[in-house]
């Protein structure tokens, strides 16, 4: 049986579309495929503080942002989501991300049922959750991008689907939009336990860390530490270094 060139080509392209694939998971999931390197470690570290906050069971619920787009949050909150997972943990990690949403490509998911089809169509969340790897995390994907995705974020709707997560979960992870110009984080704080600010490193100016820290302090989310995103470590500077700080020290 012979293969048309047309055929052979969409072979090329299919096996070509899977290992950019691959090629992309290998450079966001470090704490999976290379848990021995040193950012691997400060996720441990970052793991172990939020494992003691959480030792009555009340502290489950953390957001991870940024001030601006392209500070790292999608990447990091996968690989904080990974590491506690790696730590015995019950995690979900929820794409809330309703305007640029990543996880489903970071872990290869489909992403057209998810968050919006609980928020929207009341769908039970847990329902939409998929494992990965036959691990202790599962992803819920952001669904279809809907136009008021604020607006869904505050809704009684979103508190139901935090509690229903909640109860199958040690932790659950939010990847939120960037703080600075949007309302998305601030519409979800109020059901947060605590909040992650990821700072990119020589990306954006200090202003508008201290600007989005002020807009979330103003509020009164509950804004529990930094991590420091895009130094190189000197004996692995092909890496990203991720460091934490408590609160206030930044």
């Amino acid at each position: 049986m012979s293969t048309s060139v047309g055929a052979s080509g969409g072979v090329h392209a299919v096996r070509k579309k899977a290992e950019a694939g691959v090629k992309g998971k290998m450079t966001q999931l470090v704490t999976e495929l290379d848990p021995r390197s040193v950012v691997s470690e400060a996720y441990r570290i970052l793991n172990t503080n939020l494992s003691f906050k959480n030792i009555d069971g009340k502290f489950k619920f953390i957001a991870v942002t940024s001030s601006l787009p392209g500070e790292g949050k999608s990447t990091t909150a996968a690989n904080l989501a990974v590491t506690l997972a790696q730590g015995g943990k019950r995690v979900i990690l929820v794409d809330a991300d309703l305007r640029k949403p990543t996880q489903h490509k970071i872990f290869g998911l489909n992403v057209f049922e998810g968050l919006t089809n609980a928020l929207v169509e009341g769908t039970d969340p847990l329902s939409l959750c998929k494992s990965y790897n036959n691990a202790a995390i599962s992803i819920l994907t952001a669904g279809t991008l809907p136009p008021n995705s604020s607006e869904l974020l505050a809704s009684s709707r979103m508190k139901v689907t935090l509690e229903r997560l909640g109860g199958a979960a040690d932790f659950v992870v939010l990847d939120c939009p960037p703080v600075l110009g949007l309302n998305d984080v601030l519409a979800v704080a109020p059901s947060i336990d605590g909040i992650l600010l990821v700072v990119g490193s020589g990306r954006v100016p200090k202003q508008a860390v201290q600007l989005a820290k002020g807009q979330l302090d103003k509020i009164g989310a509950k804004v529990i530490g930094a991590i420091l995103n895009g130094m190189n470590a000197k004996d692995q500077s092909s890496y990203y270094y991720y460091s934490y700080y408590g609160k206030g020290g930044y």
